[in-house]
């Protein structure tokens, strides 16, 4: 990392400079997840799993964030 790893804000320079691998392949796995959907001929299926992946992405970007604000004695 060559940021200063004691500062609270990333930019966004620095979040792709740290997290574009994780970018990049999980823009593979949405095309493969979604991708085939598109060609159904129900789309209740791809418009479902779009939910129930964004609901469980922001699941786990805020609970750990819940859970991490535990008071300090």
């Amino acid at each position: 990392m060559k940021h200063d790893e004691h500062h609270e804000h990333l930019t966004i320079g620095e979040f792709f400079e740290e997290y574009w691998v994780l970018l990049f392949f999980g823009t593979f796995f949405l095309m493969t997840m979604f991708l085939p959907l598109l060609f159904m001929d129900n789309r209740n299926w791809l418009y479902w799993g779009i939910v129930i992946t964004l609901a469980v992405a922001m699941g786990l970007l805020t609970i750990p964030a819940f859970l991490g604000k535990k008071p300090k004695h």
